[in-house]
C-alpha cells in the first residue's frame, strides 16, 4: 500500500508570538504527538469560545470548533453533540492554546483537525442542505480516534477509526474518507438498519460514497476540491481514487446493475448507485471542467438536478429504506422521495432516468411523473337518509351525485337490503353525475314491522367502473290493531 504524499502550502496567519512558538515546538512524529497532548480533564465545563485554528495536512488552514475545560482548550465540539476527536485512548487531545496541528504528515493532531474539520462539515451539509439534525438524525454525532488502525479509516459501530498506527505516516482522514465512514453511521440510523448482504453491503458503501461527494461540495475547499471520485488524496492502492462515480468501470467496478452485482463484493455492488448519482446530480455532459458518464441503456443524454437536490433526494430515500435493502427498493423509495419533495415534474423524471441509465428498471407499482390525470369519479349521497312507513305506505328520499374528479360520467342506482315484501324505484335509474334522482320505498302488508338498512349504489361507466354507495335507514311501523265495534 502505497502512503499519500502531500505538499501543502499554508496562509501565513496572524497569530500571536505564543502561538507561533506553540505550534513550532510540536513533535513531528506520531508517538511525540500524542504525548505532546493531554486527555481532556472530566471535571470542568465546557465554555463557548471563538473557533479555533487548525493546520491540517489535507484541508490546509481551517477553523474547527472547540471547547475549553478550565484552562484547557479540547478536541470537542461545543456545537454538535458527540462530535470529538482523540488518540487511540478515545480521550480527546487537550492544550493551552486553542490553535492546533502544525500541518504534518505524521503528526496526530494534524489529523485530528482534519478529521474535525470534515466531521463538521458533514454535520453542517446534512443540517442545512439535506434537513437533517445530526449524523444519527437525533441531533448526535460520533467521535473519532486517530492513529488506531493500519487501514482505511472504518466506522466501529460507536466511533470512528482513523489510521495509520505507524509513526511517522501520512493519516488517512482525508475529507472524503471521513464523511464516507460517518455516511455508514447515517445508513445505519436510518430506518431498516445496517441490513446485511452483499447488495444491501454495497448500496451501504455506495451511501458512504454519496456523503462523501456531498460533503466535499458543501466545504467547497480549494485544498480538496469537489469532485465525484473516492480517496483520491489518499492513493491507497498507488493507482488513484478508490472508486470513480461517474464511471465506476475505471477501477473494474460495474456501471450498470445486473444479477451478478448481488454476487460480488461489496465496494463494486456500490457502482450502480454511485453512478445513478452522478447522472443525477450531473447528467452526462455537465461541462464546467466536470467529467462526462457512459449509460447502460435508455436514452444517451441525461440532465443533471444539480448535486443538492441529489442529496435531498437520496437522504429522503434512506429514510424509506427498509430491511433487506435492495437496488429495485431503492429505485421506488427515490421516486417517492422526488415526487414527495419536487413534485411529479423534473426531478422525479430525472430520477427515473437515471436508474434506467444504470439499468435499474421501474417496479410494477412505481408512481408517475409528469402531469397525472385522474381519472373521472363521482360521490353520492341521500337526502333524508332515513324515515318511517307504514305497510301500503311510501317514503323517498333524494339521492345526490356529484363529479369529483374527471369528466361527468351516467351513474346507474341500485337498492339492496330491502325487507322483505318492499319494493324501491329510481326516478330517473340513471343519471349524470352531478344530477338527481328520487328512490322511493313501498313497504306492504307482507314486510315484518322493524328497522332495516337499505344501501343505494351507484355504478359509473367511466374506466374502473368506479362505484360508491350510501345508506338508508326505514323504519316500517306496525299497522294498529282494529277496535272491536261495539253494539
Amino acid at each position: 500500500m502505497t502512503p499519500p504524499t502531500k505538499t501543502k502550502v499554508l496562509p501565513a496567519l496572524a497569530v500571536s508570538a505564543a502561538v507561533v512558538a506553540a505550534t513550532l515546538t510540536v513533535p513531528a512524529s506520531a508517538a511525540s504527538a500524542a504525548s505532546s497532548v493531554r486527555p481532556a480533564a472530566p471535571a470542568a465545563q465546557s465554555a463557548a469560545i471563538p473557533p479555533a485554528n487548525g493546520h491540517g495536512y489535507y484541508n490546509g488552514h481551517v477553523t474547527i470548533d472547540t471547547s475549553r475545560q478550565g484552562k484547557l482548550y479540547v478536541m470537542k465540539d461545543p456545537n454538535r453533540p458527540g462530535l470529538a476527536c482523540g488518540g487511540p485512548d478515545g480521550r480527546p487531545f487537550t492544550k493551552s492554546i486553542n490553535d492546533w496541528g502544525n500541518g504534518s504528515a505524521g503528526n496526530l493532531e494534524t489529523a485530528c483537525v482534519d478529521v474535525l474539520y470534515a466531521a463538521q462539515k458533514e454535520w453542517d451539509m446534512l443540517r442545512y442542505w439535506l434537513g437533517r439534525s445530526g449524523i444519527n438524525g437525533q441531533g448526535t454525532g460520533y467521535p473519532a480516534r486517530v492513529g488506531v488502525t493500519d487501514g482505511p479509516p472504518s466506522w466501529t459501530g460507536s466511533y470512528l477509526a482513523v489510521g495509520p498506527k505507524q509513526p511517522g505516516r501520512p493519516h488517512y482522514g482525508t475529507l472524503d474518507m471521513v464523511a464516507h465512514e460517518y455516511g455508514h453511521a447515517i445508513f445505519d440510523t436510518t430506518p431498516g438498519g445496517t441490513g446485511s448482504g452483499i447488495e444491501t453491503g454495497g448500496l451501504a458503501e455506495s451511501a458512504g460514497d454519496i456523503f462523501g461527494a456531498l460533503t466535499e461540495a458543501f466545504a467547497n475547499n480549494p485544498n480538496d476540491p469537489p469532485d465525484y471520485t473516492v480517496g483520491e488524496e489518499l492513493n491507497l492502492n498507488g493507482n488513484g481514487p478508490l472508486r470513480y462515480m461517474y464511471n465506476p468501470s475505471l477501477n473494474g467496478d460495474p456501471n450498470c446493475f445486473s444479477a451478478s452485482v448481488p454476487r460480488s463484493e461489496v465496494h463494486q455492488a456500490a457502482g450502480p448507485q454511485n453512478h445513478w448519482f452522478y447522472l443525477l446530480a450531473e447528467g452526462t455532459n455537465p461541462g464546467g471542467g466536470k467529467p462526462n458518464s457512459p449509460v447502460c441503456t435508455g436514452p444517451s443524454s441525461l440532465t443533471g438536478i444539480g448535486i443538492q437536490k441529489a442529496g435531498k433526494i437520496f437522504m429522503g430515500t434512506l429514510l424509506r429504506k427498509t430491511s433487506g435493502w435492495k437496488y429495485t427498493g431503492a429505485r421506488a423509495a427515490s421516486v417517492s422521495a422526488a415526487i414527495a419533495l419536487y413534485g411529479r415534474g423534473t426531478e422525479c423524471e430525472a430520477v427515473k432516468a437515471a436508474w434506467t441509465a444504470v439499468n435499474v428498471p421501474a417496479g410494477v407499482n412505481e408512481p408517475v411523473c409528469g402531469i397525472v390525470i385522474d381519472p373521472p369519479d363521482f360521490s353520492l349521497a341521500l337526502n333524508p337518509s332515513s324515515g318511517n312507513a307504514l305497510p301500503g305506505q311510501t317514503v323517498s328520499s333524494t339521492v345526490y351525485t356529484s363529479a369529483t374528479t374527471g369528466t361527468p360520467q351516467t351513474v346507474t342506482l341500485t337498492a339492496s337490503g330491502l325487507p322483505p315484501g318492499t319494493t324501491a324505484s329510481f326516478s330517473p335509474s340513471a343519471v349524470t353525475s352531478g344530477g338527481q334522482s328520487t328512490l322511493v320505498l313501498t313497504p306492504t302488508i307482507a314486510t315484518p314491522a322493524g328497522t332495516y338498512t337499505v344501501t343505494v349504489t351507484g355504478t359509473g361507466n367511466a374506466t374502473g367502473d368506479p362505484t360508491h354507495s350510501a345508506t338508508y335507514t326505514l323504519t316500517v311501523q306496525s299497522l294498529p290493531t282494529p277496535t272491536p265495534s261495539s253494539r
